[in-house]
């Protein structure tokens, strides 16, 4: 991982992981991740579902497969994406640092030629539509004091169910 997107301490953690909880629900892809740990190692906080990983399946049909690793890298993006909004614009109350922001922005570009062999462009505009929408989604007062809620329940807990965290979560689910 980027060294600038690493994080702070606990409660950074804890704000980067109700981020990508909130990232989920947006996307309304619960059956992807199985659990979400504040005490697992770096990298893998998120534990994915055995069923997520169909675009490597050689059996898929071309097409299918393509389909499958583009949802996948949006997934990765916008997972990103959420955890770095999150712990800036709800934590911090700031916006994301020039020199965070590229660091995303470099990290969706070689991910997106390495998962997808998408060309410099195509990352790019992946990236800015889903960092927009995100943009949204977390200066919205009704996400911030969910992810606020949220972000107690997993230092508490430790970690939780995708389902679990969506039930946190269903206060805000009609804004998807």
């Amino acid at each position: 991982m980027v060294e600038i997107l690493k994080y702070k301490d606990d409660t950074d953690k804890a704000y980067g992981l109700a981020g990508m909880a909130v990232s989920l629900m947006v996307f309304d892809d619960s059956d992807t991740v199985a659990e979400i740990s504040m005490d697992a190692p770096a990298g893998e906080t998120i534990r994915f579902s055995p069923s997520s990983d169909m675009g490597s399946n050689p059996a898929f049909p071309a097409k299918m497969a393509w389909n499958s690793l583009l949802r996948q890298y949006n997934l990765a993006m916008g997972l990103m994406i959420g955890n770095v909004l999150s712990r800036s614009f709800i934590y911090q109350s700031r916006d994301v640092l020039p020199e965070v922001y590229q660091a995303m922005r470099d990290t969706a570009r070689s991910e997106g030629a390495e998962q997808c062999s998408l060309v410099e462009e195509e990352a790019d505009a992946v990236f800015s539509r889903t960092y927009r929408m995100f943009s949204n989604v977390f200066t919205h007062p009704r996400v911030g004091n969910s992810t606020r809620h949220l972000v107690e329940c997993l230092r508490r807990q430790r970690s939780m169910s995708t389902a679990d965290i969506f039930e946190q979560l269903s206060d805000i689910a009609d804004l998807f």
